[in-house]
């Protein structure tokens, strides 16, 4: 009975491979027609066939036989002769037609014999396609269109640069065979106040762009298939030359080739080639083309070459730069790269507040060897020339000549001084208070700095998230014109989505200004010019200099008795290492030894001894001679002879001073001194206490940010989640705008959120780190092993013990 239902079973799957085997298994061939020759079509047909064959391996075997390989001759002759060549061909199943003449030519024959596939459409909006319900709605026809190309490109363009005259760069053969059409196109510039006239292109540059109008003031570049990539270089050098500006059609990919400016991103052609690779199994698996949905919508990114910018004086204004990718050459690219270890190791060198405060304390230094000078030798040296009036120089009998130089030295020594000593011991500790001051002020540069850097990056991530966001809705603006125009949405929503382009725009506006002040500041920490341009590295929690990414510290805070524990641990720490404190300690000893000082001065005398030497070098004129004469008075010659002054002089004396009563002042002095070291006392002890606070405050606001980081990535990846299905389902017309609006709001704060989160974390690392008075990040591998080991010593002291 077994084996009887076995066979049964057996012959059944047999049955079912037989049916649909064939079917599943069948080769598939597909035909391709270019417009014409052009370097870029094997590569473009390589794409294509890279995406039909992912998609649809193992189901179907996708040939591209090379006899339905066909390439016309930039002509509709040669284009429907390998057209009907195909039609004609029984084993081509599926036709391609890669090139923007022969999709128009194809969209017009009316019902086709076999399914055809027209993806290069310039524009709809003078096309005159087909068009039913969102689909071609002629038998067999399926083409692929990005609605209100034209009219969108030139909205961006003439944002950069007001223009009403405009060229518009095309292939020689469009213009030869659709002339007609290219008129109707010149209706969706007029409403825009351009006039707009097309100019072929060939196979080369020519003297076509000498041929521009005097009045062209802006040049739009269409597809230029005909045209070689050098031929392209010197169509854009010949533009710049001109200074014209140019909006490229395909986008970033010719901004690098020199034009300014472009919409489309890169990936337009991979976007493209799996629309086709989705339509052509569609096909296979038996939907009909005319069926198919015809609109498509490409992600944008405007770009903007500076480099051509530059030479043809045109900038982009502040609206364009919140979404522009801003391409430079690399003389404009920034050469200077800042990282956190960097920045804070800079900003220590050259940091002109703290290159001051290390003048204050050298020059504080120099108050030591001044009151060290009180108790030195004092020598002085003097010199005197003394001319006095003749009459009394002759009359001094000989002791004062009318013209003396003299000169003395006085040589005094303090034997012992109690204000010199205690001043030498006082200066000794105010300087160390101004060493710790110092060092205190280090700390703040380093956190200063740091802080600054990661404002830099959270501001740099803040317009970063604003951009995206930016992005984000240009590209529902693309959805809702793809809606527009199969009809499940009206303008309306057209009009709403380019309203939140303006208020995204301000916001991008907002967020950059927030980034450049956050820049100067840095700068001037760095002592830079103001808005000198520099690049930044981010910082990584799992970096091996920051203390998060230590793996031992990880045990300290798994539970609350550990965490505990390892609070009063930091704590301590913070307390001998503060410089705040330290300097108070400093400033106590001073205080202690001018208070001794005070109660010396009532009994301790002040002994000083004092040597002088004088000497006289010269005298000279009247008065020299050490005689009188009386003749006069006497009536005969008569004269006295005095003995003449010594030359040299010298004397040595010891003094010992002690003030009995200086009106109270002493007492004064001493009250005040013990009144102003009470309160240092009691200020060390507030300090004490705020810088335990801070510490414990710190860690555990920290510990709660550290939490935060993993909640608020979580919020933002549901929340673009989220995004992607609402999104996903605005485009089919399953939700409104108004969810779609809810939605991306909600994934832009929780973005913010999850960069705020990240950012602020480090920032209060840094807080927690200057608590502690030293910086995990600048000590050494050896200084970080002994600090774990301390740690280690605190933990099992306190009775804790590691598993």
């Amino acid at each position: 009975m077994f084996l009887h239902r076995l066979r049964i079973i057996t012959m059944i799957c047999a049955s079912i491979v037989v049916m649909w085997g064939p079917v599943y298994a069948r080769d598939v061939n597909i035909g391709i027609v270019f417009d014409g020759p052009w370097s870029g079509q094997m590569d473009l047909l390589s794409g294509i066939k890279q995406e039909i064959g992912d998609l649809t391996r193992g189901e179907f075997a996708i040939r591209y036989p090379s006899t339905a390989t066909l390439t016309a001759e930039w002509n509709l002759d040669s284009i429907d002769k390998a057209l009907n060549a195909l039609f004609a061909d029984d084993s081509v199943d599926i036709i391609i037609a890669l090139g923007f003449i022969s999709s128009q030519y194809v969209c017009h024959l009316g019902p086709l014999p076999k399914p055809v596939i027209a993806p290069l459409i310039m524009d709809s909006g003078f096309q005159e396609l087909p068009f039913e319900t969102g689909s071609s709605g002629v038998k067999n026809l399926n083409y692929i269109n990005a609605p209100s190309t034209f009219e969108r490109d030139i909205k961006i363009f003439q944002e950069i640069i007001p223009f009403n005259y405009l060229a518009i760069l095309i292939n020689q053969s469009f213009i030869d065979m659709y002339p007609a059409e290219l008129e109707d196109a010149r209706d969706i510039f007029t409403k825009h106040g351009i006039e707009a006239r097309f100019v072929g292109i060939g196979k080369t540059v020519g003297k076509k762009i000498s041929a521009l109008s005097p009045y062209t003031q802006a040049v739009y570049v269409l597809p230029l298939a005909q045209l070689p990539d050098n031929e392209y270089e010197i169509l854009t050098s010949e533009l710049i030359k001109r200074r014209l500006p140019s909006f490229s059609y395909e986008g970033s990919v010719r901004v690098r080739q020199g034009c300014l400016v472009g919409l489309n991103k890169d990936d337009i052609v991979i976007r493209l080639s799996r629309r086709i690779a989705l339509n052509v199994q569609r096909i296979i698996l038996g939907d009909k083309p005319e069926n198919i949905p015809v609109a498509i919508s490409f992600d944008q990114q405007l770009t903007f070459n500076m480099t051509t910018g530059n030479a043809i004086d045109i900038y982009p204004s502040w609206a364009i730069m919140t979404e522009a990718q801003i391409i430079k050459t690399e003389e404009d690219k920034e050469e200077r790269v800042l990282n956190l270890l960097k920045t804070v190791q800079e900003a220590l060198d050259v940091n002109l507040d703290l290159l001051a405060k290390e003048r204050y304390v050298t020059a504080g230094k120099e108050n030591i060897s001044l009151a060290r000078a009180n108790l030195l030798p004092q020598i002085d040296v003097s010199a005197t020339g003394l001319q006095i009036d003749k009459d009394r120089a002759k009359n001094s009998m000989g002791q004062q000549a009318e013209r003396t130089i003299t000169g003395s030295v006085t040589a005094t020594q303090v034997l012992f001084s109690e204000p010199a000593w205690a001043n030498l011991s006082i200066q000794k500790d105010l300087q160390k208070s101004r060493e710790k001051e110092y060092e205190q002020f280090k700390l703040d540069i380093v956190q200063g700095s740091a802080t600054a850097y990661l404002n830099v990056l959270q501001a740099k991530a803040y317009e970063r998230i604003q951009q995206e966001n930016l992005k984000l809705t240009r590209r529902n603006l693309e959805l809702a014109r793809v809606r527009e125009m199969v009809g499940s949405a009206g303008p309306a929503e057209v009009y709403r989505w380019e309203s939140q382009i303006a208020s995204n725009r301000n916001a991008v506006i907002s967020a950059n200004a927030q980034r450049n002040l956050a820049e100067i500041e840095l700068n001037r920490i760095l002592h830079r010019p103001a808005e000198d341009g520099f690049g930044t590295l981010e910082v990584d929690i799992n970096d091996p200099v920051l203390v998060s990414s230590h793996e031992e510290l990880g045990k300290y805070i798994e539970n609350k008795q550990a965490f505990r524990i390892f609070r009063s641990f930091m704590a301590e720490e913070a307390l001998l290492n503060s410089p705040e404190i330290a300097m108070l300690d400093a400033a106590i000893a001073a205080n202690e030894r001018l208070l001794k000082s005070n109660m010396n001065k009532f009994f301790l005398p002040t002994v000083a001894v004092q040597a002088e030497y004088d000497n006289v070098f010269d005298r000279s004129g009247e008065g020299t001679d050490g005689s009188i004469d009386l003749s006069a008075l006497l009536g005969r010659d008569f004269s006295i002879s005095l003995a003449e002054p010594q030359d040299t002089q010298w004397s040595v004396a010891l003094n010992a001073s002690l003030p009995l009563f200086s009106g109270g002042a002493r007492f004064a002095e001493r009250k005040q001194t013990w009144e102003e070291l009470h309160q240092l006392r009691l200020q060390r002890d507030a300090a004490a206490e705020k810088i335990e606070q801070r510490t414990r405050s710190s860690l555990h606001l920290l510990g709660a940010s550290y939490a935060s980081i993993k909640q608020a990535g979580l919020a933002a990846e549901a929340a673009r989640k989220s995004l992607n299905v609402v999104q996903d389902s605005y485009s089919q017309g399953l939700v409104s705008i108004v969810e779609l609006l809810d939605a991306q709001n909600a994934a832009l704060v929780t973005d913010q959120a999850a960069s705020t989160a990240v950012y602020d974390f480090f920032i209060k690392l840094m807080e927690t780190e200057r608590s502690f008075g030293n910086f995990y990040f600048l000590m050494d591998t050896k200084e970080r092993d002994e600090l774990i080991k301390k740690a280690n010593k605190y933990f099992m002291k306190n009775g804790f013990y590691f598993n």
